[in-house]
């Protein structure tokens, strides 16, 4: 990308001495220590961005712009990022002269390319000491192992050359430390969402969801509240900053606002060091303001012609319904052009209208928030249009059984796109009487009442327990009763009748004694004071056996009543006053007390997490690769030794029989917030056993693993060969 450049016109007069600024020769680890560690605020994601933008850069270089990159995503078993390029790939002259050195790009002379800086291809260093380069040129493939050395300048070291049969182009293989491998695989997934060519994943298989465009138009889309609005340039996304946008008027803040992502051309606006974010100069404003007064232009015709394109008030009504509404991905335009949302010249409004009369009635059938069985809720003279309302006219005059043809209505659709959630039953006195009422300009569409089919009720969940159906006895007598116990691991699904997870049970909540949950329409309480399914009650259950937590035999369920007049009166406040009775959230709790007061829980706790801070931190460079499957080091001759040491402890501390119980007692301890005592000192130091290991055997932070199988126990013989070696020259006192 050509740089913006600035002229400074600066008078100078009457100047003694000077001296131009510089880096001196004993400042450089300071400098490139700043410029790896502190430059990129996401080391993750700044590894996955950059060189991926060089990848992207080699194939505009190379005339093949539309051919994937390829990615291969880490995991335990092959705990490596790799990105191959197609492109032109590096001579050991480019190694030398341009890829050694910050500053250093070729891409200054062009707005093709999205780099210029010359920082980008060192970003491994900010996430690891070490990393790998392999390019492939004409035959040739150069292996280049880039570290940092007792200097803190760092270095690239030619480790092999040989010939290859692989095609021109660059690959940069980054080690991944243990436990960060879902890191990689989430930022990749966000961050290849905007990727100009999706890449080819090698392995791992990401799920890379692109939202649907609401509107879109000349390298721009609308996406709505689906997105943060963002500069498309290059390969690269960037955040746009409302804030920064200083001199944009309000319509043009809207805009910004409300979730838009603009394509720009390499170049038109700028971008900070980091590649994480844009530099709001003069240059870059300018460009992004003249991109959205375009873009509010023709959004202002697509938006009109949207309108247009209803064929009835009805449609036009509802559309604009959706304009207002929180939920709906055209929320946020909604100020941008009220004034302009027109049918047919009509000036829209959310409400429609439905012409009643003694002769015309509109009753309305519909569930309360949306959620169980649909009623008669009465009559009613104007709705606000939305297209999960539907309009049935009574044609038979029916009287009886009505329910029986407007719930299948509702039932059959929710698992459409547009699932039926209000139904509106008109009432003509006579076929006069609608032929005279037609003519006042209602043209939502009607169904006929005669053509709907008549089911049974019974075959939908939530209207098995009506008093009019067949075989419902049982379900009225439950209904009735006020104390039951949990049908624990019941095999019942999720849509399964709530009721169905609850079995009557002789209890008095006054004067008995044991562990019991509120309970209403059959939905417990849960912890965080919501009503939730009974089938999540199995998942409570199960979490406290993985942590060994004792699970009450029995679990109560005592009904509380919202009426008025019976506060205080149900089961579940009778429960409350009686202290043989405890809530199931506050049994848990005394019992992660109890368990955590034991110095074991906390001493294996504090050991779990002092082992992956180490491995994670200074022994990540050679822990993570002598324990890998590509290379591990076995048949160490001296117990003794300083590697046996640190893997015996290194196992100790892991704690692996109880590993899983520690995490879910953590795991419940967060969620009831109970505090774990972690002023603990772990049992065996770690860091000190870990510095040894690294004094002792150096050569182990620059082993390069292999990644081939047929060289694994090569390596591990050689690794283990080593380890003896030094063992054998420290015990002859060498």
């Amino acid at each position: 990308m050509i740089p913006v450049t600035k002229t400074n016109n600066c008078s100078t007069s009457g100047l003694i001495d000077t001296v131009n600024f510089g880096i001196k020769q004993e400042n450089l680890a300071t400098v490139f220590h700043i410029l790896r560690s502190q430059l990129y605020s996401d080391k993750i994601l700044a590894v996955i961005r950059e060189y991926s933008s060089n990848a992207y850069d080699s194939h505009i270089a190379a005339a093949c712009s539309t051919r994937p990159i390829r990615i291969t995503l880490p995991t335990q078993m092959n705990p490596y990022f790799k990105i191959r390029d197609f492109g032109v790939g590096l001579s050991h002259q480019d190694v030398q002269d341009v890829y050694a050195f910050y500053g250093c790009s070729t891409k200054r002379n062009s707005n093709d390319f999205v780099g210029q800086l010359g920082l980008g291809s060192k970003s491994g260093f900010a996430y690891g000491d070490n990393f790998v380069i392999n390019s492939f040129l004409n035959g040739q493939k150069n292996s280049y192992n880039a570290f940092i050395d007792d200097t803190q300048v760092g270095q690239i070291a030619l480790i092999s050359s040989e010939e290859t049969t692989e095609e021109n182009g660059v690959e940069i293989i980054i080690p991944v430390k243990s436990g960060q491998e879902r890191y990689f695989i989430d930022k990749a997934t966000e961050f290849f969402r905007w990727f100009p060519v999706m890449p080819e994943f090698i392995g791992i298989q990401p799920t890379i969801t692109i939202p649907k465009a609401v509107f879109e138009g000349s390298d721009w889309k609308f996406y709505g509240s689906d997105i943060n609005s963002m500069a498309l340039m290059g390969c690269v996304s960037y955040p746009i900053d409302t804030d920064s946008l200083d001199g944009f008027d309000d319509l043009e803040r809207e805009l910004i606002r409300a979730g838009v992502a603009i394509k720009f051309k390499i170049g038109d606006v700028e971008i900070a060091a980091s590649r994480e974010a844009l530099q709001y100069s003069d240059h870059t404003k300018k460009n992004i303001r003249i991109r959205v007064k375009a873009i509010l232009a023709e959004l202002e015709k697509v938006i009109s012609a949207k309108f247009n394109g209803c064929g009835t008030l009805w449609e036009a009504s509802c559309l604009l319904n959706k304009v207002d509404d929180f939920s709906s991905e055209l929320y946020k335009l909604r100020n941008l052009f009220k004034d302009k949302m027109k049918w047919k010249g009509q000036k829209l409004s959310p409400n429609y209208g439905f012409h009643t009369s003694e002769d015309v009635r509109f009753t309305k059938y519909s569930s309360r928030w949306n959620q169980g069985k649909i009623k008669n809720q009465g009559n009613d003279s104007y709705c606000v249009a939305n297209s999960h309302i539907i309009f049935v006219e009574n044609d038979t005059n029916a009287q009886n059984s009505i329910l029986n043809k407007l719930v299948p209505l509702v039932e059959d659709s929710k698992t459409t796109a547009c699932p039926v959630k209000t139904i509106f039953l008109i009432h003509f006195k006579d076929a006069a009487t609608k032929k005279a009422w037609q003519k006042n300009g209602f043209d939502a569409p009607i169904i006929q009442y005669s053509t709907l089919p008549h089911k049974v009720l019974t075959q939908y969940p939530d209207y098995t327990r009506s008093g009019s159906v067949a075989g419902s006895t049982a379900q009225i007598t439950k209904h009735k009763v006020k104390e039951f116990k949990f049908k624990a691991a019941a095999p019942m699904r999720r849509y399964s009748n709530r009721s169905d997870w609850w079995e009557s049970v002789s209890v008095d909540p006054e004067t008995d004694s044991g562990v019991y949950l509120e309970i209403y329409g059959f939905e417990y309480k849960s912890a965080n004071l919501q009503y939730a399914h009974p089938s999540f009650l199995n998942e409570v259950i199960k979490s406290l056996d993985e942590a060994k937590i004792p699970v009450p035999s029995v679990i109560y369920g005592f009904k509380k009543s919202l009426t008025a007049n019976k506060v205080g009166e149900d089961s579940a406040d009778k429960a409350k006053k009686n202290p043989n009775m405890v809530c199931l959230w506050e049994y848990i709790k005394n019992k992660l007390t109890e368990t955590v007061k034991t110095k074991k829980l906390s001493q294996a706790w504090v050991d779990r997490a002092h082992f992956k801070e180490i491995t994670n931190g200074i022994a990540s460079n050679w822990y993570n690769r002598c324990n890998s499957n590509c290379a591990q080091i076995k048949s160490v001759d001296d117990s003794n030794g300083a590697y046996s040491s640190w893997m015996d402890a290194a196992d100790k501390m892991q704690h692996t029989s109880v590993a899983n119980v520690i995490d879910n007692i953590v795991t419940l301890c967060d969620k009831f917030n109970v505090k774990i005592d972690t002023n603990v000192k772990p049992s065996i130091d770690l860091k000190r056993l870990a510095i040894n290991v690294e004094e002792t055997y150096p050569l182990l932070s620059f082993v390069d693993v292999p990644y081939y199988s047929d060289k694994k126990a090569k390596i591990s013989k050689l690794l283990t060969d080593y380890i003896n070696g030094i063992d054998a020259l420290k015990k002859s006192g060498v």
